[in-house]
């Protein structure tokens, strides 16, 4: 966790009496005053409120087989519920204008349920069921003394479960899939001296859509998800205030306040990725009896990163975003033998995207800073499918949304405000299900892992940290 030294001038109050000329004037005794609140710092702490929302399902039109829904039909149905969770950040302040980067993760509760579409088809409901969200965002506020109000916005990712049950219970299919979208809110804190700070914000969540399908016995599954909420939170942090972090402090030493890595930095990263694509077939329409295979792929990365380091001592304490697109892509035949006898088939993934949110622990000499980072590392995955069988070339596409996380460590050099660096890095993005309608008709069901490395090379700008004004009582 960041720390920094929260500064203030303790101010002298004389305050004079009045007296006649011949009188002796007499001072009282400086008054010491407590600092003025000061925003800047590090903070953890715990959330927690109601979310409520919708769950959006759009079906595929033209189905191969459809016992579970019209084709083409749609079903929103309401969900909601608790959410329990924490977060951590750093604010930055310059007068009365804070800055922030953000991080919550919070397990959820909020699910809904409907059936009312499928009647005639099988008597089938969906519930959907979001099991956790995390957030990462950045904030800008305004402080008037112990008050902070404050917009927020940036990402959000969560785990969404979707079941369909028929209408005795049992159940046809279920599958759990991550989502990413974005974020907005808007919230007010109050400090509580010294440490503590008290807060009530309102969010509003766009997990966005993924899509559902594969196999249920003799048919299938093929339908979209769109996920969309709003929550209200009340929250309770505790500030790394004046004489910062205890732990931090006995730890790795105390803050430095004009250090050389303290600050916010912008920069560009690019290199090279490589990895493997690890699928697993399940029997259904165009597969045989299921099975797995694995390929290689790699490609260029090249993007940005954005984050805030604090110093202490020969250690720097930072927490860090990025965005690349890439490249990282792979094309292979499918062993014969996990297909349909007479059945061929030729398969590519590509990442279209990948994002990072790190922590970041470093150890500087000089204008050196060798640092490890770790985090949830997340992106779009594309999957094709080409099988050739009987005479027809069967088509299968899909994209879909991967939440993992990510190790890693770099060498930094400092050359004034300019930070040039290299890094390597390691992501497991975790396996997400593909599946549903191959045209001209039949469907696929398996599972996509993607875990790949990578070499960036990095250049940022560093901005110097400007302290907050003095606020001085009289």
């Amino acid at each position: 966790m960041k720390r920094v030294v929260i500064g203030g001038l303790m101010c002298v109050v004389g305050l004079a009496g009045s007296a006649a000329a011949a009188d002796l004037r007499l001072a009282k005794s400086p008054e010491v005053m407590a600092p003025a609140w000061n925003w800047t710092g590090g903070y953890i702490g715990l959330n927690g409120g109601y979310g409520w929302g919708s769950a959006d399902h759009q079906f595929d039109p033209t189905p191969f087989v459809s016992h579970f829904a019209p084709a083409g039909a749609s079903l929103d149905h309401d969900i909601d519920g608790g959410l329990f969770g924490f977060q951590t950040g750093w604010n930055w302040q310059v007068g009365n204008v804070v800055f922030g980067l953000e991080g919550t993760t919070a397990w959820a509760g909020i699910e809904g349920k409907d059936a009312g579409v499928f009647n005639g088809f099988g008597g089938a409901t969906y519930k959907t069921e979001i099991e956790s969200v995390s957030t990462f965002v950045a904030r800008l506020g305004f402080a008037n003394g112990a008050w902070l109000f404050y917009g927020k916005g940036g990402v959000a990712y969560g785990e969404v479960k979707s079941t369909l049950t028929n209408d005795n219970g049992s159940r046809y299919y279920r599958e759990t899939n991550d989502h990413i979208g974005w974020t907005v809110g808007l919230g007010a804190e109050y400090a509580l001296a010294p440490n503590w700070i008290l807060g009530l914000e309102y969010n509003y969540v766009d997990l966005g859509d993924e899509r559902y399908g594969g196999g249920i016995a003799s048919s299938f599954a093929d339908y979209t998800a769109d996920i969309a909420f709003s929550t209200v939170l009340a929250r309770l942090s505790y500030k790394f205030g004046a004489g910062g972090n205890p732990l931090a402090a006995a730890v790795l030493g105390s803050a430095a306040p004009g250090g050389l890595w303290n600050g916010l930095y912008l920069g560009l990263q690019g290199g090279y990725g490589w990895g493997t694509s690890d699928q697993t077939l399940y029997a259904g329409s165009l597969v045989g009896g299921g099975g797995s295979r694995d390929f290689d792929f790699d490609g260029g990365l090249f993007g940005v990163q954005v984050g805030y380091m604090g110093q202490l001592g020969n250690w720097v304490l930072g927490t860090e975003a990025t965005l690349a697109w890439t490249g990282l892509e792979k094309s292979g035949d499918v062993p014969e033998d996990l297909l349909v006898a007479g059945a061929s088939a030729t398969v590519s993934s590509e990442l279209n995207w990948l994002a990072t949110t790190t922590l970041r622990l470093g150890y500087t000499w000089g204008p050196w800073q060798l640092y490890g980072k770790g985090g949830t590392a997340f992106g779009q995955a594309e999957s094709k499918a080409a099988i050739r069988w009987g005479g027809d070339t069967f088509s299968f596409s899909e994209k879909n949304d991967h939440v993992g996380w990510t190790l890693g460590g770099g060498l930094e050099y400092a050359w004034g405000n300019w930070l040039v660096g290299v890094e390597y890095n390691y992501y497991d993005l975790g396996d997400q299900k593909y599946g549903g309608d191959a045209r001209p008709g039949g469907w696929l069901a398996y599972e996509n892992e993607l875990s790949f490395s990578s070499v960036l090379a990095r250049v940022s700008y560093k901005f110097d940290p400007t302290p907050a004004p003095v606020v001085a009582k009289y």
